[in-house]
């Protein structure tokens, strides 16, 4: 399969979207990436949606090629994406799929949409765990090799690193950020989501618990839990079943 083909745009905030499909397609879908991810991460998942989707990924400051001063608080991320988000959502179908921490974010996010507009048509979670603890372990605080073994346990190491371990201790900063984010944060508000919600684990993930994942249905009052073949990182290596999921969710 070819490649697919994106465009970048800078936004406000430091923040870079990632578009694919074509302009006036629908739906769109918001891609909401994970601790340390970027826009790219996606990829994989974007290169297999039907042609007619369009698609837009968040890249956010400081992470992959994008410049910028990283944020660490989950409730920053929604409030940022939100004000660059909303403007360019204005009279379009969409859904927002977050992924790990992306699933928190786009759970604020989601609220904050619900209120203020251009409401969403639904929320996909994935593998995320739930917002009562969102974390076990402070992960920030480790030092660059804990940091990488942890991270290598879970598959998030990506292939090009496996023999250079010392050259992605370069790409731990935002990883890092991401990680004081998840341990700082506190859902104060329980209220649930009225948007329709689609909550996702996996059968092999290493880092959330199939239990803690299943603990958003108890955030929306009209939420589905679904088990997926694959790890934690299915979003880049064990796409399809997931396309599956969306497309049977959407259509």
């Amino acid at each position: 399969m070819a490649p697919v083909r994106v465009r970048f745009e800078d936004a406000e905030h430091g923040v870079r979207l990632m578009f694919a499909g074509d302009e006036s397609g629908a739906p769109t879908l918001v891609f909401l990436p994970c601790a340390g991810g970027s826009a790219s991460s996606f990829r994989p998942l974007i290169g297999r949606l039907p042609a007619s989707w369009r698609a837009v990924a968040i890249d956010p400051p400081g992470h992959g090629f994008n410049r910028g001063v990283l944020y660490d608080r989950i409730e920053d991320m929604a409030r940022i994406y939100g004000e660059v988000l909303a403007p360019r959502l204005v009279g379009r179908r969409y859904y927002l799929v977050g992924h790990s921490l992306g699933g928190i974010v786009g759970f604020l996010l989601a609220r904050q949409l619900e209120q203020r507009g251009p409401r969403p048509e639904g929320l996909f979670v994935l593998a995320a765990r739930g917002p009562r603890q969102v974390v076990d372990e402070h992960w920030s605080l480790l030092d660059d090799d804990s940091l990488i073994r942890k991270m290598d346990a879970i598959g998030g190491i990506p292939e090009v690193f496996r023999d250079a371990l010392e050259d992605f201790k370069a790409y731990l900063p935002p990883v890092r950020a991401d990680f004081r984010a998840l341990e700082r944060f506190v859902l104060h508000d329980p209220m649930p989501l009225s948007t329709r919600m689609w909550v996702v684990a996996t059968n092999a993930d290493r880092f959330v618990a199939t239990s803690r994942a299943r603990e958003w249905i108890e955030y929306g009052l009209d939420a589905s839990f679904h088990v997926l073949e694959g790890g934690h990182f299915f979003v880049q290596y064990e796409v399809e079943p997931l396309v599956a999921l969306l497309e049977s969710a959407i259509e």
